[in-house]
């Protein structure tokens, strides 16, 4: 057990690609896809510079490539979404490193994001815009950091770029940008040096890699801004916006906290000074607090969603044990090492049972998982693949489109997965069963 810890971290990224690697085994052994991938099979019919879903369009392009080069397929979206997940414990590593972090340091700062649930799990699962962010919001940080260590003109570039492709990624990496930048304006050294030439060449970077989709957003912005609306206020008042806010917070650190505390309690550290590089990353945090508590009190929205804080708060692990006493490491390595294990052993185990036994998720959910659909089984209504299919259901469409992978498929409810009516002139209903054998689905279908 005392040698736990240095084994971990000294085969760290090795552990983590054969982690995700049997991940991507178990998704294409599953069958079928959750709503994010289901819709990225649809998508991929229709490549657009703006999507009807109130999110910009980059992972989308991103998954067109992938779906290219490895085909219309469960592999092809899993690996887009590994790779980019694997990604971001490199570049989080990247900057613990560049907070002047140890090495063992650092990669138990990296690994201690497996013990945020939305990490482990919600990434997992589903989200797919939502790590893409990640991994942008990571390399923002990297790069502001590198940035004001040593301002340069390719660096100034840099920064530039991939804040232009943070907002490709999700509109809400903005916030982000502010996070950042005002405490940042608020040092009076960094101050001078982003206000500087270097501010001219990071914003007509960001302004001319943005600017495909900057565009069409703005020729679409009130359909746009009337989607982000309806997603993020519910009507259901501010109280029930600061609740939302503290238990989506109070559950994405929860682990984290409960392992830092045995820590604490065992390193019974002193004040610890901490750095400048640090405090802006504390700052950035109070920061996006006080956006979000100022943005829920003025009722702009009322529901705050755990996966929200993905891009806020992944540098906590990081700046929890920078403030750890120096040279200590080696005292708590195999209580983050263990725990880290523990989780993942744990979260295999749970997809491994999710595909190899569904009826169980049923009883426990109360409902079945979509990923765990054997849609192939549509074959034995649709024996031929027709040239139109039609649905009014997104999962049931985007399924049908990995079984059927040249039909058009048609889902009536976005305007950017619809096909013209009239080819639909003519079309069959049919009737197949979903889910289960007491819940149909209309499909039309058309063969020429």
């Amino acid at each position: 057990m005392s040698k736990i810890g240095g084994l971990f971290y000294k085969n760290f990224f090795l552990v983590l690609f054969i982690y995700y690697t049997v991940h991507i085994a178990i998704k294409v052994s599953a069958g079928g896809v959750e709503y994010d991938d289901a819709e990225q099979f649809l998508l991929y019919q229709n490549i657009s510079l703006i999507y009807d879903n109130a999110q910009p369009p980059l992972y989308n392009w991103l998954q067109y490539i992938f779906f290219k080069l490895f085909g219309l397929n469960i592999f092809a979206a899993s690996l887009l979404k590994h790779l980019i997940l694997y990604s971001i414990f490199i570049i989080s590593y990247l900057l613990a490193r560049e907070l002047n972090l140890s090495k063992l340091n650092s990669l138990i700062a990296t690994s201690a994001l497996l013990l945020l649930p939305q990490v482990v799990w919600g990434l997992e699962l589903k989200l797919t815009h939502s790590a893409l962010l990640l991994l942008i919001s990571a390399l923002t940080f990297l790069l502001l950091l590198k940035f004001l260590k040593s301002p340069n003109t390719l660096k100034a570039f840099a920064l530039g770029t991939i804040i232009a492709l943070g907002f490709l990624s999700k509109y809400s990496y903005l916030l982000l940008v502010l996070s950042l930048f005002i405490p940042t304006l608020l040092d009076k050294n960094y101050r001078k040096i982003l206000l500087s030439k270097y501010i001219l060449i990071i914003s007509l970077s960001a302004l001319a890699v943005s600017l495909v989709h900057i565009i069409p957003l703005l020729l679409n912005f009130s359909h746009i801004s009337n989607e982000i609306s309806a997603k993020i206020n519910k009507d259901l008042g501010q109280i029930h916006g600061f609740i939302s806010l503290f238990k989506a917070t109070f559950a994405f650190l929860l682990p984290l906290l409960l392992i830092y505390v045995v820590v604490l309690l065992k390193l019974k550290p002193k004040y610890i000074p901490i750095s400048r590089e640090i405090k802006l990353l504390i700052k950035s945090v109070a920061v996006i607090y006080t956006i979000t508590i100022t943005l829920i009190s003025i009722g702009v929205f009322d529901e705050f969603k755990e996966r929200w804080l993905l891009p806020y708060l992944f540098t906590l692990p990081t700046i929890l044990i920078a403030i750890l006493p120096k040279k200590s490491e080696d005292s708590y390595k195999n209580i983050f090492a263990t725990a880290t294990l523990v989780v993942l052993t744990l979260i295999l185990l749970i997809f491994v049972t999710r595909v190899s036994y569904p009826d169980i998720v049923y009883k426990i959910r109360g409902k079945y998982s979509h990923d765990l659909l054997k849609y192939s089984a549509i074959r034995e209504h649709i024996t031929k693949e027709p040239k139109y299919i039609k649905t009014s259901n997104l999962m049931l469409g985007g399924n049908i489109k990995l079984v059927f992978k040249n039909s058009c498929v048609n889902c009536q409810h976005r305007a950017d997965l619809v096909i013209k009516e009239s080819r639909f002139k003519g079309a069959t209903e049919i009737k197949i069963p979903y889910i289960n054998s007491k819940n149909y689905k209309s499909l039309y279908i058309k063969s020429h």
